[in-house]
C-alpha cells in the first residue's frame, strides 16, 4: 500500500494525475493508476495525464483506494488485463511549444480555451480544465489537429484527444 499525504511535495501532482482516471467501473483498467517505475499515468481513453515519479512506485497497476483533499491511497491492483501502451500517444513533433494563458478560475479558463480553440482544435473543455487548472505556466503542442494535443504544466503532461466535428 502506498499513501501520499497533502504535506508531501508530489501530492498536487498526483491529484492532477488522477483527474484523467475513468469513473466508469465497466472499464476497470482505466480506473487504475499505471506505473512503469519512471512515470505514473492515468487515462480514460480520451485523455491521458502523466507525471515523472519522484518516489519509488514499482512498475504495475494500482487501484486508487482513496483520493481526498488530504490523502491518496494506492494498492497493487488485482484487475486483469494490460494497461495500454501509453508511449504510443506521446508527442514527438518538431514544432515549438505554444505558450497558453494561465487558467483563471475567475473566467473559468476562457482565455486558455480560446488559445487552443483559436487554432481550430475542438476539445472537451472539462478535459482542458483538468489539465490546466491550478498548474501554473502552460505550453502546448498539436500534431496538425489530427492527433492528441499535448499540454505541459508544472506537474506533468496531459494529452487530450480533439473532438471530431462533422462539416
Amino acid at each position: 500500500m502506498i499513501k501520499i499525504t497533502k504535506i508531501e511535495k508530489d501530492f498536487a501532482a498526483f491529484r492532477f494525475l488522477l483527474k484523467a482516471r475513468d469513473k466508469n467501473k465497466m472499464n476497470l483498467i482505466f480506473t487504475c493508476l499505471f506505473s512503469d517505475g519512471e512515470n505514473a499515468v492515468c487515462t480514460d481513453s480520451r485523455r491521458l495525464h502523466m507525471i515523472k515519479l519522484d518516489r519509488d512506485i514499482p512498475a504495475g497497476l494500482y487501484d486508487v483506494i482513496t483520493s481526498t483533499t488530504n490523502d491518496i491511497v494506492l494498492h497493487e491492483s488485482t484487475v486483469g488485463g494490460q494497461f495500454p501502451n501509453y508511449k504510443q500517444v506521446l508527442y514527438e513533433g518538431e514544432d515549438k511549444p505554444v505558450k497558453l494563458s494561465v487558467w483563471s478560475k475567475l473566467t473559468n479558463g476562457a482565455r486558455t480555451l480560446f488559445d487552443i480553440m483559436s487554432k481550430g482544435i475542438c476539445v472537451n473543455p472539462q478535459h482542458i480544465k483538468d489539465a490546466c487548472e491550478d498548474t501554473g505556466e502552460l505550453t502546448f503542442h498539436s500534431a496538425d489537429g489530427g492527433g492528441p494535443i499535448q499540454i505541459i504544466n508544472s506537474f506533468g503532461t496531459a494529452y487530450v484527444m480533439p473532438i471530431r466535428v462533422k462539416k
